[in-house]
């Protein structure tokens, strides 16, 4: 149990700077798409937010762990995230929305082993939460999988990176095994907010459907 414990704090403290990197980068993402695709950029805003919730959400999570995010770490994501943001505006339309598809499929992985950590280890009071992240990424996941199907880059980029978006078939199965419509997308909305600090709860909690 303790090895599980162990790894379930390890993965929530890489979740907590992972939406750091990923509110970053999405940030510089929507202000590279302003002008030629401002319902993109718009759509992209709301992820964004929603990043910043679940980093709200993770932080009190680790909270109540009695632990605290990993501060090297997330310095480090922190800067990744900018990086990629700044990048945005030089590196064409495919690339940024393939980069943005394949991190929400590592989250969405992330936040599915986070749950089943905390199910073994009898924290159901995490449970919902997580699983509720754990959804709504996908419904990031399918959004720029949308994006980017048929685009003559994407055989290319899943060869290399390895993401390619999930058939339109699975995602339907998938919808009735976790309940949500995959098809359903980003809702429009314009929260926003600002990031905490790490290890602290926050006072800012944007427009999410995760908790």
């Amino acid at each position: 149990m303790e090895e599980t414990r162990r790894a379930l704090v390890r993965m929530l403290q890489d979740a907590h700077a992972g939406e750091l990197a990923a509110a970053f980068a999405y940030r510089g993402h929507a202000r590279s798409l302003r002008r030629r695709h401002p319902d993109q950029a718009h759509a992209i805003q709301v992820i964004e937010a929603a990043e910043w919730h679940h980093r709200n959400r993770v932080a009190e999570m680790l909270e109540d762990l009695g632990e605290v995010p990993r501060r090297r770490r997330e310095l480090l994501m922190g800067a990744i995230g900018r990086f990629f943001g700044s990048l945005c505006w030089v590196s064409g339309w495919f690339g940024p929305m393939y980069a943005a598809g394949r991190l929400e499929a590592m989250n969405v992985g992330q936040y599915a082993t986070a749950r089943a950590d905390a199910t073994t280890l009898g924290l159901v009071a995490m449970v919902p939460d997580l699983e509720a992240m754990e959804v709504e990424e996908q419904r990031h996941e399918d959004y720029f999988a949308d994006l980017v199907r048929g685009h003559p880059l994407l055989p290319l980029a899943a060869l290399l990176l390895g993401w390619r978006p999930t058939a339109v078939e699975k995602r339907k199965a998938l919808s009735r095994l976790v309940g949500f419509n995959p098809c359903q997308g980003v809702s429009p909305s314009t929260t926003r907010a600002t990031p905490i600090s790490s290890g602290s709860r926050g006072s800012t909690t944007p427009t999410s459907t995760a908790r």
